[in-house]
Parts: structure tokens; sequence; C-alpha cells
């Protein structure tokens, strides 16, 4: 069958084509690429770069990202909404550079270059925001013709603004970072400047210019990050920390209605929680996302176990097929209460995806009771597979906390052996297979549930009965003495 079978065949039959996205991914680097060369059009003595030379500039700099984002952020590389929030942060600092040097004829050192860092490293992984403000300083300056001394005070100021976002728990907290970041790029400056012997009146100049910059940098940035969280559904700390919230009105209510699935869904926070800090996953957004996974059950909570109370079952007079679409339903019906709060992307898909494409084995177990040739297709969950870490993990802690309340003696041994049996079948079935997580990391998230396991089943020693004996007298005679 031809291409153009193919083209034809997928418009027909409603399949999603592939050539739009594709068409979307080719223009970003071109955009970034034109940016470049439109914002910075003139040759001058400060830039003596040929706009051949500038093209071929940032088409290093658009592939030198793109190689470290294929190799080390694959996620980041194949979500074409991710590339154009890197491209459009891109376009965004060359605009302001543009405007703010060449338009108003300011100084160089007034150039936002955080910002970049700043709006990845609140949203990401550390590493790439670090990664990205080195090539975009190096970039920047070339275009645009800046003085050499730009680089490493860009340089420092990106390191300083990564970094000082750590810890980053209230929208305040940038406050704190923007006082790095000035003091930072005001240090850097005056080093490069006195290395130089620079007058007093340019190093005046240049102070007072990376004051501005480095302001400039985190007031935009504070600006700009609810919009691309809003716009890419890209959530930073901040906003976890606001859904982790357990007076929020949607907690309340999972709280409210079904009281064995917010308990439930509490553990499963901390089994996912604990096991996303050891194998270097976002620990927040793995509670968060567990807080959340199971909120679908409140349209009928009560037919699920946790929220029986020990009443008759509601599955006792349904067909198993029937039982297991009430069962399975709960996660379409989660997915709706998401978009319907607005949930940030992530969260929604720690809703779609944390059962995979298992099966909802106690109803199909009865199904082939009643008729051994009963295909397995109607009882599997629709999935797609954990796609991330985090939802991975949550998948396994869900599962664990579930089974672990059906032992009978909760020892250590055999908690253990409950967590080996359960992640041994999720591996098996092949489960994990597209979430980023390898052996080693299975490993390290199976002693992280023994030990969560371990402490939450603990045993007490039994309180001894002091009524009527000597102990109580004492005891009561002490107090009254005091």
């Amino acid at each position: 069958m031809t291409g153009g079978q193919n083209r034809r065949n997928g418009a027909r039959t409603g399949a999603p084509n592939p050539y739009p996205e594709r068409v979307v991914r080719g223009l970003i680097p071109l955009a970034v690429v034109a940016a470049g060369v439109l914002l910075f059009p003139a040759t001058t003595a400060a830039a003596p770069l040929s706009p051949v030379g500038r093209i071929a500039l940032l088409v290093l700099f658009v592939a030198a990202m793109a190689l470290y984002l294929r190799y080390e952020h694959p996620r980041v590389y194949r979500d074409t909404r991710m590339l154009g929030l890197v491209a459009g942060l891109t376009v965004l600092t060359f605009g302001l550079a543009s405007v703010l040097t060449r338009v108003r004829g300011m100084n160089e050192f007034t150039t936002p270059a955080v910002l970049g860092p700043l709006v990845l490293a609140t949203l990401f992984d550390k590493r790439l925001a670090l990664y990205y403000g080195m090539v975009l300083v190096v970039a920047l300056s070339a275009v645009a013709g800046f003085r050499a001394e730009f680089v490493p005070v860009a340089a420092v100021a990106s390191v300083v603004a990564v970094y000082s976002l750590v810890g980053l728990h209230h929208r305040w907290h940038f406050y704190r970072a923007m006082l790095y970041i000035v003091a930072a790029q005001l240090a850097a400056i005056l080093a490069v400047d006195l290395g130089q012997f620079m007058s007093a009146q340019v190093v005046a100049r240049d102070l007072v210019a990376g004051l501005v910059g480095a302001v400039a940098s985190c007031v935009v940035g504070m600006g700009v990050l609810p919009i691309v969280e809003r716009l890419y559904q890209v959530p930073s700390d901040i906003t976890l920390l606001e859904l982790s919230d357990l007076n929020r009105p949607l907690l309340r209510k999972l709280m409210l209605e079904a009281p064995g699935t917010y308990h439930h869904s509490l553990i499963v926070g901390s089994l996912a929680e604990m096991a996303a800090e050891t194998v270097g996953a976002n620990p927040l957004l793995a509670r968060v996302g567990a807080y959340y996974h199971d909120i679908g059950k409140i349209t009928k909570p009560e037919y699920f176990t946790e929220n029986e109370g020990g009443g008759r079952s509601r599955h006792a007079g349904l067909a198993p097929s029937m039982s297991a679409l009430v069962i399975k339903s709960h996660v379409a019906e989660g997915q709706e209460i998401a978009r319907r709060e607005k949930l940030p992307r992530p969260v929604n898909e720690s809703i779609a995806q944390h059962h995979g494409t298992t099966m909802v084995a106690f109803f199909y177990a009865k199904a082939l009771d009643l008729d051994p040739t009963t295909p397995d297709a109607a009882y599997r969950y629709p999935g797609p597979k954990p796609q991330a870490r985090e939802t991975a993990i949550i998948m396994l802690a869900d599962a664990v906390e579930g089974a672990s309340r059906s032992l009978s003696e909760p020892t250590p041994a055999r908690l253990r052996g409950l967590v080996n049996k359960i992640v041994n079948l999720r591996l098996a079935e092949g489960e994990l297979d597209e979430s980023g997580l390898n052996l080693s990391d299975v490993a390290k998230i199976r002693e992280s549930f023994v030990t969560v396991l371990t402490a939450r089943f603990h045993t007490r020693v039994a309180y001894p009965d002091l009524r009527g004996k000597r102990v109580l007298s004492r005891v009561r005679s002490t107090l009254f003495r005091r």
C-alpha cells in the first residue's frame, strides 16, 4: 500500500493523521531560527556575524538542544507542546533582548537571560534548565553581538536562578530567589569589570543594568508561569502543593462520600511519595497523583469494597460483566471530574493510567466459573499503560496497598512476599514497559513499599489492666499531689 493510499484510508476511517504534528514539530526549530534572524537583522561592528553565520549558529543551538532532549529527556522531546514551550521561551528572550538593546539602546546586561532557565527549573528537571541556560547564553551573546563579558555573567546568574528555586513551596519564594539572582548577577558583573580595570562610571552603569535585568527576569517569570501552566498543563511545585491541600473541596467531597477510598488514597500517597524519592522521580507529583487517582469513585462509592462498611455487596445481584463495567467506569468518571476541575495534565494521566491495561481479576474469575470460554477483553481496563515513572509508582502502590488489607497476619515477611508478588506480576504483564523505570528502580521501589507497609502494620504491646491494682492507686495519688 502506498503512502497516498495510507493517507486516504486514514482520512476515511477517522484515524489520527500524524502529518500535522510532524509539520508542527518541523516548524518549531524554524521559528527559533527565524526569530533570531529577524530580531537581530543588522550587521554592526558589535555584531559582525553575517546573516548566514547567525543562521548557522542558531541551527547549531537548536540541534544541541534537540540532541540533549532526545537522549536525556525523551518525554519532553516526544511532546510537541513541551518543545513549543522551550521554543516559546527562547523567542520571548530573543524578543526582549532585541527590544531592550536594539530598540531602546540599553546595556546588554538588562537582557532577562535567566527568564527561560527560571521557568524551566520551576516546571521541569533542574538539569534541563541548566543545559538550556548555558546553550542559550552562548547563542544569544553571539547572535546579538553582546560583549564577551555577557557570557560569564549570564551563565552565573542562570546557575543561581536554577538552584535558588530548590524548596520553592510558595509563590512568595520567588522574591527570595530574586534576591539570590540579583546578588549573583551583580557580583559577577563586579568581578568581570574590576578584572578588566573598567572605570567607576562603566562599573556603575553595568551594575544598574544588571539589577534591571535580574529583576525583570524574575518579574516576567512570575507573570509568565501561571500562563504557561494553564496553556501547557504542566504544574509547578507550587500548584502541586496547592492541590495537595486536604481541605480542597474535591478531596473533602471524597472524604465525606467515599471515606474508604479517601483513606486508601492517603496511604497510596505515602507509599508513592517515598518510592518516588528513592528513584529520583518527583515525589510531590506522585503524592498528588495518588490523592486524586481514584477520584472517579465519588460517583458510585458503594460499589467499591473499601466503602461497603461490612454491608451487603452491591455486586451480589449483578452479572460479572456488569460488575466489571461499573468498576472500570471509575477511570473515565475520574478523567471527566479532572477535566471539570481543571486538574493539571499529569494528575489526569495518573487517573487514566494507574490501572494500565490490567484485568478486573475478581469478576473475570467469576465469569470463567459461569463460562470457561469468556474472553478477557471486556474485563481489562482501557489503558494506556503508565507513561511516566510517577504514574507507574502510583499503579504499584495502589495494588500493594489494596492487597495488603487482605492479609490476616501482616508480618514483615508476608508483606515482603506480597510486594514481590504484585511487582513481579506487573513486570510480567508488561505494564511498566513504557514508564521509564529500570530494574534497579523497581528494586528500590520494592524496598520502599516494604518499609512503609511494615511501619503501617506495626504491632503494639498490650496495655495492662490496672483496675483494682495498687499501681492505679499510686498513679492517682501522684496526680493529686501535683
